[in-house]
């Protein structure tokens, strides 16, 4: 029925922010769609959709880049979780999941018996694996990229910081884009454009 709708508008551009139901390929079913559709769609093709699904895969390929990330493991079963050369606090996270799902205050630990903790609990509601990375304390930067909208620099647009308005939550100890704040929390979330970042800090992460 999808297929046939589609066919039947036969759209110019398809402006796409939908994604699959289930599956580790969820993410990359529409951009496939519409490709095997030949109709023009706004956003990542199926294979980066696919790739940055899994955020392990994504490290892996960005690091071998030389893009700096933070050391991890990937866990998919507590008996196997391995810390040893990770220092903490430790970030604890659904490998196969975006908008922040699985991720609250929490995900943020300590101590090795809270990750033990942690990483049982979302085991059992993300059997699939996750992610256990070192926590790095700053700012949470963003830079768009949107392909030929500005040849000087490739498609990479002005760094944008996201700003969190905490002032009256005490219970918000680690500064992250947590389910809750992209659920209902979003009056606490501001995005300052540019980003407050010294000229050599910009022309870093635009470079990266």
């Amino acid at each position: 029925r999808v297929v046939a709708r589609l066919e039947a508008l036969q759209p110019d551009l398809v402006f796409n922010t939908a994604e699959g139901t289930r599956g580790r390929m969820r993410e990359a079913f529409y951009p496939a769609l519409f490709d095997r559709l030949g109709m023009p769609f706004t956003g990542s093709d199926a294979y980066a959709c696919a790739l940055t699904l899994d955020k392990q895969v994504a490290k892996m390929v960005v690091a071998s880049r030389g893009v700096k990330t933070p050391a991890w493991r990937f866990c998919n079963d507590v008996t196997d979780l391995d810390v040893s050369g990770l220092r903490f606090p430790l970030m604890v996270k659904p490998n196969f999941e975006g908008s922040s799902m699985g991720i609250t205050q929490d995900s943020v630990v300590e101590t090795q018996s809270k990750l033990v903790s942690r990483v049982v609990e979302l085991l059992s509601r993300y059997p699939a694996g996750v992610l256990v990375e070192e926590y790095i304390e700053g700012q949470d930067i963003v830079v768009p990229f949107l392909e030929k909208a500005s040849p000087k620099t490739e498609g990479v647009l002005e760094p944008a910081a996201y700003v969190y308005d905490k002032s009256d939550d005490d219970s918000r100890r680690h500064q992250i884009y947590d389910f809750d704040l992209k659920t209902s929390g979003s009056d606490k979330v501001s995005v300052q454009m540019p980003a407050p970042l010294s000229s050599e800090d910009r022309a870093t992460v635009m470079k990266l």
